[in-house]
């Protein structure tokens, strides 16, 4: 549904930033690939259903997941970091962040993340009905737990979040710190232009700190016990928990933020499911009755003057 809506909005933004909003739709789709797949099976699907239990989509499916999850978070990054610029120095942004910048970062994660992930399509196997690294025990196993632990968890997961969070508290600050100069100066007016580049910041930074808050508990975990060997239960449970339950919201999230904090995605979206065409009939019908009963009006004063 997000990407129809920004389709739909292409010539209503600034284009490198619908390249961003399209592209994290994608990866937040890919990035829950794995549970689509487990929905299925879940409510009483045939296993034969289910994509995992064959060879080619045990290693698809998991690459493919852990791609969406990386690109997702250096997404976030990127349309952080435009809106950093967009308030720290605003009248440099357009140079900064030109669209052929943001297109080349653009290209450079979605070439070099998934090459980064492509350890899921060589290590990943498919043996009966269970998909996974094998032997348990083995060296193909400890090779993994340390890719992942370096090139998923900290490069793609670790690295990116502490970034956000030090540009989310800066843009805070510097908002903060422009708000009190307009209140010192007295400065009521504000353009229509300001006034929309301060809703789209103030709704990227709440994308931005849920996704950071949805993902803190993973973080937390995975520090803790990197190498995933602990034998404490509570930890273990934190661990199942904040994986299995908590950091999943991460990648379905951002389309409510974006109904309640854009108009103008409010408006497309309403458009898209019918409701804008219904508000505009009611309307039409409105218009259209007063225009009649004033028409009415018009032709009883005409006669009684004529009489």
């Amino acid at each position: 549904m997000s990407i129809a809506v920004f389709v739909r909005m292409r010539r209503k933004i600034q284009s490198e930033l619908f390249l961003v909003f399209v592209s994290l739709s994608v990866v937040d789709t890919l990035a829950l690939i794995l549970k689509f797949d487990t929905f299925l099976t879940g409510i009483g699907l045939s296993k034969n259903m289910a994509l995992r239990y064959y060879v080619v989509g045990c290693q698809v499916l998991n690459w493919l997941e852990s791609c969406g999850q990386v690109c997702s978070s250096y997404f976030i990054l990127l349309y952080t970091f435009e809106r950093f610029i967009s308030v720290r120095f605003p009248l440099k942004r357009a140079i900064i962040c030109s669209g052929r910048r943001v297109r080349i970062a653009f290209l450079c994660i979605l070439v070099l993340f998934p090459i980064s992930q492509v350890y899921d399509l060589i290590l990943f196997k498919h043996r009966g009905k269970s998909c996974g690294v094998m032997p348990p025990g083995g060296i193909e196993k400890l090779i993994y737990g340390y890719l992942t632990l370096y090139s998923q968890f900290v490069i793609g997961m670790l690295m990116p979040y502490c970034c956000i969070a030090l540009l989310n508290g800066m843009i805070v600050y510097h908002m903060t710190r422009y708000q009190r100069k307009r209140a010192a100066l007295k400065a009521s007016t504000i353009s229509s232009e300001e006034r929309t580049q301060r809703s789209m910041t103030a709704m990227l930074i709440t994308a931005s700190t849920y996704s950071l808050l949805m993902m803190m508990p993973l973080i937390i975990g995975r520090c803790l016990d990197p190498n995933k060997s602990t034998t404490n239960v509570g930890l273990d449970m934190f661990n199942v928990v904040a994986l299995r339950i908590i950091s999943p919201w991460n990648y379905c999230g951002n389309f409510f933020f974006y109904v309640i904090g854009g108009r103008q995605f409010r408006d497309e979206l309403f458009n898209i499911i019918g409701l804008r065409c219904w508000r505009s009939r009611g309307k039409y019908k409105s218009r259209r009755t007063d225009t009649v009963h004033h028409s009415f009006v018009l032709l009883i004063s005409s006669s009684i003057t004529v009489i």
